[in-house]
């Protein structure tokens, strides 16, 4: 309950990051020449100003903030477990090697799956957006079928790319987890 502001702000000061980065783009993408506009996707455009928006928020929460305040209490505890006895803070600071070999050998594929679903997911975007757009021509041609055949192959490939990319943060978070406990015991 005391901390019941300080959650409520925080998660207010996000939201209003995400509204601004949102009302960015928009802006960016009114000034962008009408060239650019006829050689890209509508769809695309949506799914960028509403998921990269609230990704880039992401990034900045759990790859900015969270790993400096992760470091400030490794870096405390490490101190404070130095100061009763040095040994047990060398064993505690040389299990960091494996963790950061780790995380430096997974996070290039993270950003390979991270591209392949946000390419994934543009293009479901942009197959929802075209559908809708389209969707009388399509039944006054009988063209249902076909455009429902792409929508499902969209689909599944958005699937298949947020399972794979969620698939390689969750082996991380294992790794690094399994790593801390062996330690710990």
């Amino acid at each position: 309950p005391i901390f019941a502001p300080l959650i409520y702000y925080n998660l207010w000061i996000w939201q209003m990051v995400n509204q601004n980065l949102r009302v960015a783009m928009i802006e960016k993408a009114e000034n962008l020449s009408l060239k650019y506009h006829n050689q890209s996707r509508v769809g695309d455009a949506i799914f960028r100003v509403y998921q990269d928006s609230a990704m880039i928020n992401s990034v900045i929460r759990e790859a900015i903030v969270s790993p400096i305040m992760g470091l400030y209490g490794i870096i405390l505890g490490l101190v404070l477990i130095a100061f009763f006895d040095p040994r047990i803070a060398l064993i505690c600071l040389a299990t960091a090697i494996p963790i950061v070999i780790a995380t430096v050998w997974i996070t290039p594929r993270l950003r390979v799956r991270a591209l392949a679903n946000r390419i994934a997911n543009s293009n479901l975007t942009s197959r929802m957006q075209e559908t809708m757009a389209a969707l009388k021509i399509v039944k006054a041609n009988q063209g249902e079928q076909k455009v429902l055949r792409q929508f499902h192959n969209d689909s599944h490939a958005a699937l298949d790319a947020a399972f794979y990319l969620r698939l390689n943060i969750a082996l991380l978070n294992v790794g690094v987890t399994s790593l801390i406990a062996i330690v710990t015991i």
